[in-house]
């Protein structure tokens, strides 16, 4: 099971390689195993032919073998 700390831990450094400075608000949801990112710039988290996300794909399944995907929500810059 993936502990809070340990998404917060990977986020941080996802935010940190895309080079976004502002806030990302994320959710996991622990029945389903999908977690949700909310952010005004998808396409910095996605890279380049999805390489990005497919990589923390792989880190979060690594941690839980469950963990399903990672959903993404373009917020125009609610957040």
């Amino acid at each position: 099971m993936i502990s809070r700390r340990d998404i917060a831990d990977i986020m941080s450094e996802w935010k940190k390689e895309c080079g976004i400075t502002h806030m990302i608000l994320f959710r996991y949801d622990y029945y389903s195993h999908i977690l949700t990112v909310c952010t005004d710039r998808p396409g910095c988290l996605i890279g380049r032919m999805g390489s990005t996300i497919g990589k923390y794909t792989d880190r979060f399944r690594s941690l839980d073998s469950r963990f399903d995907k990672i959903s993404l929500i373009e917020t125009d810059g609610i957040v």
